[in-house]
């Protein structure tokens, strides 16, 4: 069974809001998740081999969404 590991939140704004970026560790992979702050809806999640790669997915993946909204 896999523990979580490394969980961190951070507070970010994408395309103008603010949202909250929480990544962590689960086996080998990183998993980020990224959610508005108001009304605290996930707006986007992403894995990858490193807290950057699956971060910067899920960031791209948030600005996609809140754009097209």
């Amino acid at each position: 069974m896999s523990l979580i590991e490394e969980y961190v939140v951070q507070h970010s704004e994408i395309a103008g809001v603010q949202v909250t970026c929480t990544t962590y560790k689960i086996g080998a992979t990183f998993h980020c998740v990224v959610a508005n702050v108001e009304p605290g809806v996930n707006v986007a999640r992403s894995s990858g081999p490193t807290r950057e790669s699956a971060l910067i997915s899920a960031s791209h993946k948030a600005k996609q969404s809140i754009s097209n909204a």
